[in-house]
């Protein structure tokens, strides 16, 4: 500290310091103006031949038909954190999203929430998540009061259940590690970002992109064994050795 207090009083004195400021223009101030802002995921509803889109940098959701128009938009352009009508909700820097009917549901990344918008009710609210970066390994707390930390994606299977949701630790042990194993709590993923459902025989599966391991994996929805299925290691841990 001292020795930054007598330089810049050297310079000052001798006329080689110079207090201008400096013009600094972000990248993204530099684009030509867009509709969309790095989007994230994108979801398809074949029902209703329109898409949900991730608009991640605009900190929205946009429903778009097939054909390119623009059917509505939810939240934006500012970041937030707002359930309640359509007009008033705000995301921070949304990923994933799946839909289904007219229930969009939303990896709200940098809320660290879990969000579903309802079209028909005109509603968003949170299903998981406080709002705060989470570090809880274990889970099994209602859905809004059990922790989350930066989802990427969300998609969605075919279980039915008629109790309350609530969150659990799935599969992973929490730490960031590229490990398979046959035992739910001792695989490990790196930064998973992108999921896809593949609930039917023979599959009955859940592909994960998990990407600071360069890996696709498969997680079986039977009894959550972790496979490898392109990239990376077949057994990680023991390449490691």
């Amino acid at each position: 500290m001292l020795f930054s207090a007598a330089a810049l009083r050297y310079y000052k004195e001798r006329g080689l310091l110079k207090t201008h400021t400096v013009p600094i223009r972000l990248f993204r101030d530099s684009l030509p103006p867009s509709i969309l802002s790095f989007p994230g995921k994108i979801a398809i509803d074949d029902g209703n031949k329109r898409l949900a889109i991730a608009d991640t940098g605009h900190h929205r959701v946009l429903m778009v038909s097939t054909t390119g128009q623009l059917l509505q938009v939810i939240g934006g352009p500012e970041s937030g954190r707002k359930d309640g009508d359509l007009s008033e909700a705000s995301f921070n820097s949304p990923q994933g999203v799946a839909i289904k009917g007219d229930t969009v549901y939303v990896a709200d990344t940098e809320n660290h929430l879990i969000r579903k918008i309802d079209l028909s009710a005109g509603k968003v609210s949170t299903l998981a998540g406080t709002g705060e970066q989470g570090t809880d390994k274990d889970g099994g707390a209602p859905g809004p009061e059990q922790p989350i930390s930066s989802p990427w994606d969300v998609t969605l299977g075919t279980a039915v259940s008629r109790r309350p949701a609530r969150a659990c630790a799935g599969q992973g042990s929490g730490n960031e590690e590229n490990r398979n194993n046959s035992y739910p709590h001792k695989a490990s993923f790196a930064q998973p970002s992108g999921l896809a459902s593949a609930p039917e025989e023979p599959w009955s599966c859940l592909y994960v992109a998990d990407s600071e391991s360069s890996t696709v994996r498969t997680l079986a929805l039977k009894d959550g064994a972790v496979k490898s299925l392109v990239g990376g290691e077949r057994d990680p841990m023991v390449s490691q050795r």
